[in-house]
């Protein structure tokens, strides 16, 4: 039995590009990856958590990390912190 890795079921990359033209200006934050974003909001939206507990699920579960698409587990207390605001838009800050 073949099995199939969630690269070769949908084409993340083919559809980080058409998302990445949605992002042209020079102005603001570096846009997140596609696969973050999306898998973030799924998340929030299955478990209804909040913005901040969506982070912190994300930061301490290695398979919804994997979910988002990041490439390894965040051990520890991490640096990054994230928000998603009313629109749904994740953005990530460093904390001072």
């Amino acid at each position: 039995m073949y099995k199939f890795t969630s690269k070769q079921m949908i084409p993340w990359d083919e559809l980080e590009k058409e998302y990445a033209t949605l992002f042209t200006g020079k102005n603001g934050q570096v846009a997140k990856p596609l696969r973050l974003a999306l898998g973030a909001m799924l998340i929030q939206i299955e478990y209804g958590y909040s913005d901040e507990e969506t982070v912190l699920q994300i930061q301490g579960n290695p398979y919804l990390q994997f979910f988002c698409g990041l490439s390894g587990p965040a051990l520890g207390r991490p640096k990054k912190d994230a928000v998603i605001d009313k629109n749904k838009n994740i953005r990530i800050f460093v904390k001072e």
